[in-house]
């Protein structure tokens, strides 16, 4: 678990050249051991780390990441749709979130990441 976290912790650092201590991580996917591996990348890092819960919609996550002010999404490809959503939902999440990272991808992706994808 510990070498997960810090893999984690590493590659976030490396990926994200703008990394600071205001920072918030967004993590929205089933539970999972990324669960904790995310949250202890994030202790490593000196970060707040936020958990959406599972079940959420696209309308809970846009107000759960605007309250939180989160600055980096981690999420499973599973839970895409209701993030694309939220995305064109309300555009003031595009520019709030700098960073997105993918469970089932490596490394973190950076910049217009639904437009690429769509």
């Amino acid at each position: 678990m510990q070498r997960q976290a810090q893999s984690f912790a590493c590659s976030l650092l490396a990926e994200t050249r703008d990394l600071t201590r205001s920072d918030v991580i967004f993590f929205f996917a089933d539970n999972s051991i990324e669960y904790v591996a995310t949250l202890l990348g994030a202790i490593y890092l000196g970060l707040t780390w936020s958990p959406v819960r599972p079940a959420s919609g696209s309308y809970e996550f846009v107000q759960q990441s605007k309250d939180a002010r989160c600055t980096i999404l981690v999420v499973a490809s599973n839970k895409l749709s209701v993030v694309k959503k939220a995305f064109q939902d309300d555009e003031t999440i595009d520019g709030q979130i700098k960073t997105i990272v993918l469970l089932d991808e490596q490394p973190p992706v950076r910049g217009d990441f639904f437009k690429a994808i769509t």
